[in-house]
């Protein structure tokens, strides 16, 4: 059997609607949006099926609504395929999906985390310091020179995801950010501005690193099951024991996608399995590795019958 991973979307790939086809399909799915929408105290399955712009925006709701679509889905997968991974990764929020699946952390735990977190982070947005933008179409090495142009710190903007050759995504203070929008838009970049996004990623976020930082003191942190790379590194966490540490860096630390992927590429995986809504991370399977890797969603009904035919017609060869 060729090698597999399972990789989770983070922030920016939700949409209204997400998980109600699952959910309609699969009482496991009902299950686990009731499991969470009582542990938050308010109904996570009406605000993800059919809640509002505004909802989806807000991240102290968005950031458990991933987290809860993106377990959901991989628990359909268990119970209809079961085939496990060798690896596990996830894009920014995503890498809390990853290590729930490993066995690292409880859905439970995994679920107040990243509340506490979406709440952490909703209040530095409504605080105007800051923001995030998409950068496709340009070099990282080239993204880079504009931005040490503009702030040779760092400490105004910074490269804050490495997601692909010719996509990355810039964080930091507004002003700084729109000079160095302008420079790489004339340079032919598409810019990308994210709606009321806080500057993920970047040292502007290190009071929110702090504050969660609190949070994660309290969480038991248990032997993964399969390996977790992490988003600070690009390689995988060493033991259960440097998981607190690397998920506060992360939220001042770029996301290193790229690294990632390499990683990945390295290690002979074969094919990828995306657990959350859309194929964000399924194109920058592509995008990295443009050959080599199968890449598969599990949102829709289409992905998930082209996996299973991909894995009947695999199987067929053993």
């Amino acid at each position: 059997m060729e090698k597999l991973a399972f990789i989770f979307p983070g922030q920016g790939s939700q949409y209204i609607g997400m998980g109600q086809a699952l959910a309609r399909e699969y009482s496991v799915v009902r299950r686990t949006f009731e499991e969470a929408g009582d542990l938050l105290g308010y109904d996570l399955a009406k605000i993800c099926f059919e809640g509002s712009y505004s909802d989806m925006s807000d991240s102290s709701i968005v950031q458990p609504a991933l987290l809860t679509t993106s377990i959901s889905a991989y628990r359909v997968y268990m119970q209809e395929i079961g085939i496990q991974p060798d690896y596990t990764a996830g894009h920014s929020l995503g890498e809390y999906a990853a290590l729930t699946v490993s066995g690292a952390i409880t859905f439970k735990d995994t679920l107040q985390l990243v509340h506490r977190r979406g709440e952490l982070t909703q209040r530095h947005i409504e605080s105007g310091i800051g923001r995030m933008t998409i950068v496709d179409g340009v070099a990282l090495e080239k993204v880079e020179l504009e931005c040490s142009s503009a702030d040779p710190s760092g400490s105004r903007v910074s490269v804050s995801c490495l997601n692909a050759p010719e996509q990355t995504a810039l964080s930091g203070e507004n002003q700084t950010m729109d000079l160095v929008e302008m420079s790489l838009r004339n340079m032919g970049a598409t810019i990308t501005p994210l709606f009321r996004s806080a500057p993920f990623h970047h040292p502007l976020m290190a009071g929110v690193s702090e504050q969660f930082a609190e949070s994660l003191q309290s969480i038991h942190f248990s032997r993964l099951r399969w390996p977790v790379i992490s988003n600070v590194t690009g390689q995988p966490y060493s033991d259960e024991e440097t998981a607190a540490d690397l998920l506060k860096r992360q939220i001042t630390h770029p996301v290193r996608w790229v690294d990632t992927m390499s990683f990945l590429s390295g290690q002979n995986i074969s094919l990828t399995v995306e657990f959350g809504p859309k194929t964000v991370l399924s194109s920058l399977v592509k995008a990295n590795i443009p050959s080599g890797i199968t890449s598969f969603g599990f949102d829709t009904a289409s992905d998930r019958q082209a996996l299973n035919q991909y894995l009947s017609l695999q199987n067929s060869f053993i």
